[in-house]
């Protein structure tokens, strides 16, 4: 009698247990495993991964847990029935469907394995997972500069991976209107080894014209690829500014010689400079400027000058600057002889201020130091008048002799019929 009550006692639990104790039963692995899916197909180390488990089960409480663990070279898919509270289990084959998501991965081989209720493992699938795809073609490109203009050397920096070792090593260049080919090759010859080669090259090219241009490239039957525009730009022109020296404000002063001598002398003239903001340099363009005595006694004497040309003395057109501002510009270098000179030049509302020295070196040489002031003038200046500009435009040209030919063997003799004797 007892021992009936016992076995009623564990048929009474056993009904109470949950369904999770299915999964142990023989009759489930008749179920097991099941069909697996997996997208996408071939994944790359920058893509998730889809995997999907689908099957048919023995009973209405189809497996409804499913968790994904990677362990080094392992999928592990977790597989589960999870009925918190004891259900009554249909009994009908059913069809049932789970989904999860692994990754990104690195590049490599997986195994994919998967276990019902933490049992009998099983493989279902291997996997690979890809590098990204190299690109090949077309190459990275950098122009330098980046906004060039007419004065800049070009350069074209080509870089990418190549399939093999045989990497581009040489270029021709071919310009026609406003594209440039650049035509690649590998002229080394040499077994090419299969690895992935990383490369880069320089490409000079000259200043170009102003202008729109595209850059192509072929290389081992790529191409021509057009791989940039760009565009180059007209070049700064330096800032053109033309003076005139003022003769009661401008003074240039003789000093020393054996006799020890000062002689004073008027600046009349013009000059010009040229400035380049950008490049913070500066010239004098051209001076056409001399040297007047400031009295007729002075004129009257022997002149301790060698010449009257400011330029000559001064070395204008020669000098440096080492100094370019709003403020003012300073000019360094060396006239006649060696001998040093600097000019400083500072710009004011009214126009520009000089002042400077020339000394020469050694034994009883003389020292010259200009005080000048200029004011700037607004348009260029014809000096002297050219005796055949008939147009008055300070230039000797076609227009010229078209006023010329106007009046080719014109005669204007009275009487008349003395043109022809």
């Amino acid at each position: 009698m007892k021992t009936l009550q016992i076995l009623s006692c564990l048929i009474f639990i056993f009904l109470l247990l949950p369904v999770t104790g299915l999964g142990d039963t023989g009759d489930s692995w008749e179920y097991w495993p099941p069909e697996i899916q997996i997208n996408p197909e071939e994944p790359t180390v920058s893509e998730e991964i889809a995997i999907t488990l689908s099957g048919l089960w023995m009973d209405t409480c189809v497996p409804n847990f499913l968790t994904a663990q990677v362990d080094g070279n392992i999928i592990l898919l977790r597989v589960a029935l999870i009925y918190p509270e004891p259900v009554g289990c249909g009994d009908a084959i059913t069809p049932w469907e789970l989904s999860t998501s692994v990754g990104p991965l690195e590049a490599g081989r997986y195994l994919v394995y998967a276990t019902l209720n933490g049992t009998r493992r099983i493989l279902l699938s291997e996997l690979t997972v890809r590098p990204e795809e190299t690109q090949f073609w077309p190459p990275d490109v950098v122009i330098t500069p980046e906004n060039p203009n007419t004065e800049d050397p070009i350069e074209v920096g080509l870089s990418g991976i190549w399939r093999d070792s045989c990497v581009p090593a040489h270029a021709v260049v071919r310009i026609k209107d406003k594209a440039i080919y650049l035509e690649l090759s590998n002229p080394f010859m040499r077994p090419c080894l299969m690895v992935l080669t990383p490369w880069e090259m320089t490409i000079p090219l000259d200043p170009l014209p102003v202008g729109s241009y595209k850059l192509f490239a072929s290389f081992e039957g790529f191409g021509p690829t057009l791989l940039t525009e760009f565009s180059v730009v007209p070049a700064p022109q330096p800032e053109r500014r033309i003076y005139e020296f003022i003769p009661a404000e401008s003074i240039v002063i003789q000093t020393g010689g054996f006799a020890g001598i000062e002689r004073s002398y008027r600046v009349v003239g013009l000059f010009s400079l040229a400035i380049d903001w950008a490049a913070e340099t500066a010239i004098f363009e051209q001076v056409d400027a001399w040297l007047h005595p400031l009295d007729t006694l002075q004129e009257t004497e022997s002149s301790f000058l060698s010449t009257h040309d400011l330029n000559e003395i001064f070395n204008l057109t020669g000098l440096e600057s080492t100094k370019v501002s709003p403020d003012g510009i300073r000019f360094e270098g060396t006239a006649n002889e060696d001998t040093p000179v600097v000019i400083e030049a500072t710009f004011t509302d009214r126009g520009i201020h000089l002042v400077g020295w020339a000394t020469e070196p050694c034994c009883d040489r003389y020292t010259y130091f200009i005080d000048a002031f200029a004011v700037r003038l607004n348009h260029p200046v014809c000096r002297p008048k050219l005796p055949m500009d008939f147009n008055n435009d300070c230039r000797v040209d076609l227009a010229d002799f078209a006023r010329f030919a106007e009046e080719w063997l014109a005669c204007n003799l009275f009487p008349q019929s003395a043109c022809w004797e």
